[in-house]
């Protein structure tokens, strides 16, 4: 038995993640002076951007996640010309890719209604953290893609406290565990059934089920 229970041990390997949520109209939305701003960043910006290491940006990141994707934004904001933070959001297909735990794992993919963008990367240069730089580009990247009405959804490791607490500030709230286990080379996922989205719906305005697994097997 004690054979076995180490064996499970070296062979699995879990990702835990929660799902976070709000509304549009519920986000923090903090005050900025003149010198502060947010706007969308284009193809070339994000390349030069990648090519300083202090951004914790890659050239893939930057290239294949915006400017090959019409569904994928990156929103920046500016103290004095310079990019203090920056974030990603996506609309429509979320690949599993881009919700993984990174190597070694599938990932857990979604399709979003219109109404609804995912949050999936966030950076504070370190001289402007505890500013609430992100929030700036999170509410200009929520204002030019979806409505008053609209929806934003972040996923993160539930270990990871201090993105947790930056979702939250951001205005985004804790709602379902998404579960991938590793288990001898496949995947099998715990996923929930739906993201209570409020009227968020189907045309018969039924919950609608964000949530894809990048392979089939799953746990029931």
């Amino acid at each position: 038995m004690l054979f076995l229970k180490n064996l499970f041990k070296k062979g699995c390997k879990t990702d835990f993640t929660h799902s976070m949520v709000g509304k549009v109209s519920d986000l923090s939305r903090p005050v900025t002076g003149n010198s502060v701003h947010a706007r969308a960043l284009t193809s070339n910006e994000l390349v030069e951007l990648s090519k300083n290491p202090d951004y914790d940006l890659t050239h893939s990141v930057a290239v294949e996640g915006v400017a090959q994707n019409a569904n994928r934004h990156c929103f920046a904001t500016f103290n004095d010309g310079v990019v203090s933070a920056y974030i990603f959001i996506a609309t429509g297909l979320v690949t599993p890719e881009m919700n993984s735990a990174g190597s070694g794992f599938g990932g857990i993919g979604m399709i979003l209604p219109a109404n609804v963008m995912y949050l999936y990367k966030g950076f504070t240069l370190p001289k402007y953290r505890g500013q609430r730089q992100v929030n700036i580009a999170v509410v200009a990247g929520a204002d030019a893609l979806v409505d008053s009405s609209g929806w934003m959804i972040s996923t993160v490791e539930s270990n990871n406290a201090a993105s947790i607490k930056m979702l939250e500030n951001v205005g985004l709230h804790r709602q379902d565990q998404l579960k991938e286990y590793r288990i001898l080379g496949k995947s099998f996922y715990r996923i929930p059934e739906v993201v209570k989205l409020g009227s968020v719906g189907n045309e018969n305005n039924e919950p609608v089920n964000l949530f894809t697994s990048h392979l089939e097997t799953s746990i029931s």
